[in-house]
């Protein structure tokens, strides 16, 4: 195996130390999930992601360079810890192994839990767009009953207020019939 970088991975490779320095800065100078976001939006939680769930299926060592550029670019050693984490422990076999109802339910926990859906944050974890997903959360917003700005899907108030409707209307059809089938004891 050839471990010399080619010059797209060098160029990567500088690439993520600007951002780093740029977006993240220092340790504590900014808030460890704005970090966490702004690295999703960059792309790194993506990398090990196969390219048909939206990720850069990158190589071995065009990640390994991606993490240590990281750690060159900011001093915040936990932040690229719990990505490091998150991409091997959590996302990497989610976006090979995740099911439908994991999407689901990660969405409707995300949705109701107040701070809303953070779509890069599930682009990260599953490596899938969530409206290519969940194409009908897009009916939502014409309700009234979310808003979606660049970064995230949001309840409004009238969508909390119907939060009971709106968990079993994102159940998944083998859900349904689970639910109906089950009998009181």
């Amino acid at each position: 195996m050839d471990f010399d970088p080619t010059e797209e991975q060098r160029a990567y490779y500088d690439s993520v130390v600007r951002f780093a320095r740029r977006a993240l800065g220092d340790e504590g100078a900014v808030p460890f999930t704005t970090a966490w976001r702004r690295c999703a939006e960059f792309g790194i939680q993506g990398l090990a992601v196969p390219a048909a769930y939206g990720g850069s299926e990158a190589g071995a060592l065009t990640i390994i360079l991606a993490m240590e550029a990281l750690g060159l670019g900011c001093r915040d050693n936990g932040l690229i810890f719990s990505i490091n984490a998150q991409m091997w422990a959590c996302q990497h076999p989610l976006a090979r192994l995740g099911t439908e109802e994991q999407r689901r339910r990660y969405t409707l926990q995300s949705l109701l839990s107040g701070e809303g859906l953070v779509l890069a944050t599930y682009r990260a974890r599953f490596g899938t767009e969530v409206f290519e997903d969940l194409p009908e959360l897009s009916e939502l917003e014409p309700l009234g009953l979310a808003r979606r700005d660049p970064a995230r899907l949001r309840l409004t108030e009238a969508g909390g207020a119907r939060s009971d409707t709106l968990g079993p209307w994102l159940y998944s059809e083998a859900v349904r019939n689970l639910m109906e089938e089950y009998a009181w004891r």
